[in-house]
């Protein structure tokens, strides 16, 4: 998915970015990760390597402790009870080769 899943992005691709080319990514903390699949992240280096390749519904800021901020999702409400969240996907949300991200694909991932 487009953008990466903190504080500091928008949540939407950038259409003037480069297309194609390597990226190089390390094991970053000393933690290699098993696996990148977002479905199977079991291990640290894994959890903190998919948080700047995944994007997801809501982002925090924990380094300026400023809340739960729009990521996939542009807003969402919570039920009075507190038991059912409803997120509503930001309309410009794009998967890499420009086929817009549906619920059924937050649902999968």
């Amino acid at each position: 998915m487009s953008g990466v899943g903190n504080a500091q992005t928008s949540g939407l691709a950038n259409p003037g970015a480069n297309v194609g080319g390597t990226l190089v990514a390390g094991a970053i903390f000393g933690l290699e990760p098993r696996s990148l699949n977002p479905n199977i992240r079991q291990d640290d280096g894994a959890l903190r390597l998919a948080a700047q390749i995944h994007q997801t519904l809501v982002t925090t800021d924990f380094v300026h402790n400023t809340g739960v901020h729009p990521g996939l999702a542009d807003r969402w409400e919570v039920s009075a009870d507190g038991k059912t969240y409803t997120f509503h996907l930001n309309p410009k949300a794009m998967w890499h080769d420009g086929k817009p991200v549906t619920a059924g694909d937050v649902k999968w991932t």
